[in-house]
């Protein structure tokens, strides 16, 4: 060979490698179906196909009830319409008997999946096997509804919720193969989440009663008169007869300075909402104020004749509790946000000065999110960690992002990362990016030195944030998107130097 064919062959060499990269890059297509899991592995994923919506009554009941999602709570909606299926390498096999799923997870090899389904306005906790073999928790007699909330790696163990009837205050269940179900011990009210081994949860703690359960169910079901944008509750009476709260007015000038402004309401059983207390309001600009706040809180009050014990429905704790042994009660008057499923870490938050307060905690040492997120960043909203604790994603004000891991933190910026994902060990976080509703795509950055990148847009992954998934598998090496029209299958090339 020439000396100029030699360097001209070497010269090629990089191109064509960067060809073949950028063609393993490429996702595979997965068109009319709605991404909800992926198994650990990334070798099956469970997705819906369309059918006719979920029952309005049904859907209605559960929208007021987040702890049944564990830690999806966050979800806009409480059920995903469709037909369940388990895809593996693009092929698809379909679970019949089904029109709605409320929450999902696949074992780790992907072979079973644990649920909460239904049709015809039924929900059952289930346990499907991908060879087509079902169960079901529990049995006809024990429950009117129920559902699946968290599973261990191996499918063998599954904690979930159950209501004796429509109305009744949910309970929590732990299940374990060919030993059944058994109700959570007292003072154990609704489980959290569930540790990849199945033998430790987190859960809520101090079952309400019925006054107080429907107290909570009106608090959160009332959000303002008919028209108003949207709104929220503040306090609703022991006799749950009379509740206040306030809702949003938008600015009626043009002028893109001008700020709007959160009215009060009062609402009484059987005559609904009074108009009296929109005279009490405070402009856009003061709602942080924690003063100007509680003023207006304090208005409200006095207008309808409430206490100031009336403004908080569940005094729930949270609890720590290895199967089978002593249960452990955290701290009260908290709610469970975090849970490292292979870890020691947990977390809570507590409402404190006006806002809610998040709390980290490994063994019996605690910290606040504000300290592991560092200076200069502020309040923290919300935290993700990965499965071993040892990586934090902390979202704060104005749209800060800050993921750190051994000592090393990055601030990001722009993307959904309310749907982000470590791999296991943290070593590697990615989340959904793009403009507005298209060309969404994967970003990712190694926490170990900040290297970044994207894979290939997704065509799939479009509609509204609250449709889309991001589900991370095989140690980042295969990641999915979804969105309203399907989702994208990565072979990414990625790896988790942690691991």
């Amino acid at each position: 060979m020439s000396v100029s064919g030699m360097v001209m062959r070497a010269w090629m060499v990089p191109l064509l490698l960067l060809a073949a990269s950028a063609q393993a890059a490429a996702p595979r297509l997965q068109s009319g179906v709605q991404l909800l899991e992926q198994s650990a592995d990334g070798s099956t994923r469970l997705a819906l196909s369309p059918v006719a919506a979920a029952p309005a009554a049904l859907l209605a009941r559960l929208k007021h009830l987040p702890e049944l999602l564990g830690e999806e709570g966050y979800r806009s909606e409480p059920l995903h319409a469709g037909a369940p299926l388990f895809e593996v390498g693009g092929r698809q096999s379909a679970v019949s008997g089904f029109d709605y799923v409320q929450r999902v997870r696949l074992s780790r090899d992907g072979r079973v999946a644990l649920l909460g389904a239904g049709q015809d306005g039924a929900l059952d906790a289930w346990r499907l096997g991908r060879d087509g073999k079902r169960e079901r928790l529990l049995p006809k007699t024990a429950a009117a509804f129920s559902g699946v909330i968290d599973a261990s790696d191996d499918g063998k163990t599954a904690v979930g919720w159950l209501q004796t009837s429509a109305d009744a205050v949910p309970q929590g269940f732990v299940w374990q193969a060919g030993h059944g179900y058994r109700l959570l011990p007292d003072p154990l009210w609704l489980p959290f989440a569930l540790s990849a081994d199945g033998t430790r949860l987190l859960a809520s703690s101090r079952r309400p009663d019925a006054n107080t359960f429907a107290r909570q169910h009106l608090m959160r079901s009332l959000q303002g008169p008919p028209g108003s944008d949207w709104g929220d509750a503040l306090a609703v009476s022991h006799d749950a007869k009379s509740a206040v709260g306030y809702y949003f007015v938008r600015p009626q000038s043009s002028d893109p300075a001008a700020t709007g402004s959160y009215r009060g309401w009062w609402w009484q059983a059987g005559t609904g909402y009074r108009h009296s207390a929109r005279a009490l309001y405070l402009d856009e600009s003061e709602m942080a104020d924690p003063v100007r706040f509680a003023a207006f809180r304090s208005q409200l009050l006095a207008l309808a004749g409430l206490g100031a014990d009336t403004t908080e429905t569940v005094a729930s704790g949270v609890a720590q509790w290895r199967i089978g042994e002593d249960m452990r009660e955290r701290v009260a008057d908290a709610r469970p946000v975090l849970f490292a499923r292979a870890g020691a870490l947990a977390g809570w938050k507590v409402w404190q000065g006006e806002a809610w307060r998040i709390t980290l905690a490994h063994g019996d040492e605690t910290i606040a999110a504000e300290t592991l997120a560092g200076a200069g960043f502020g309040e923290v909203f919300a935290v993700r960690a990965s499965a071993d604790g040892r990586a934090l994603q902390l979202l704060g004000e104005e749209g800060k992002v800050r993921v750190r891991r051994a000592g090393k933190k990055f601030d990001l910026a722009g993307g959904l990362h309310m749907l982000g994902a470590f791999t296991p060990g943290g070593g590697l976080y990615l989340w959904p990016d793009g403009e507005g509703f298209e060309n969404r795509h994967v970003s990712w950055i190694k926490l170990q030195d900040g290297a970044r990148g994207t894979l290939a847009a997704c065509p799939l992954a479009d509609g509204h944030y609250s449709e889309l998934a991001l589900l991370v598998g095989d140690g980042g090496r295969t990641v999915a998107l979804g969105g309203d029209a399907g989702y994208c299958v990565y072979r990414t090339g990625l790896e988790d130097e942690t691991r």
